[in-house]
């Protein structure tokens, strides 16, 4: 008899072991007490089950899932200096983010601040690098989005001031 396999996803060519709900469940525990202690809220057990029923029934994996993924790009979104966020959605370095590029991808960009910090950080890296990493940063994201081997855009001046 064969010994089960662990469920696997693909990020860029490499495997990446799928999270067990254990890990899922500790990993949105983390996400949500560090989001609250940027925003300065009082952390406690009640508090966290209200807002993860808000998600769903709590009792499926899917869930837990979309509560990571969630609160993965609000940190991304709210800790993060724009061109750190792409560095990050480049070259994911947390669970979460390698197990769930695409979908992490989405919900940064579903939020309201996403696409202009995206555009921002791009701008960034790539307008003004502070070291040639950098550039080629914001081209290996750009590649990554648009599923192009060779990439030759001039990206424009951004503001980011309401009109």
């Amino acid at each position: 008899m064969q010994a089960a396999k662990k469920p696997v996803t693909f990020y860029l060519g490499e495997e990446v072991a799928m999270l067990k709900l254990q890990d899922l469940k500790a990993e949105a525990q983390s996400s949500w007490e560090t989001l609250n202690l940027l925003d300065g809220t009082e952390l406690t057990a009640e508090a966290f089950q209200v807002v993860m029923r808000k998600f769903g029934d709590l009792r499926h994996r899917s869930t837990w899932e979309r509560i990571c993924i969630q609160l993965e790009a609000l940190w991304l979104l709210k800790g993060l200096e724009n061109c750190d966020l792409i560095r990050t959605l480049a070259a994911p370095d947390t669970p979460i983010a390698q197990a769930y590029p695409a979908e992490l991808l989405d919900a940064v960009l579903a939020h309201p601040s996403g696409l202009a910090q995206v555009k921002n950080g791009l701008q960034q890296l790539y307008s003004d690098p502070l070291t040639e990493s950098d550039r080629i940063c914001a081209m290996q994201f750009l590649k990554r989005i648009s599923g192009y081997e060779t990439i030759d855009l001039d990206l424009p001046e951004i503001s980011l001031q309401a009109a």
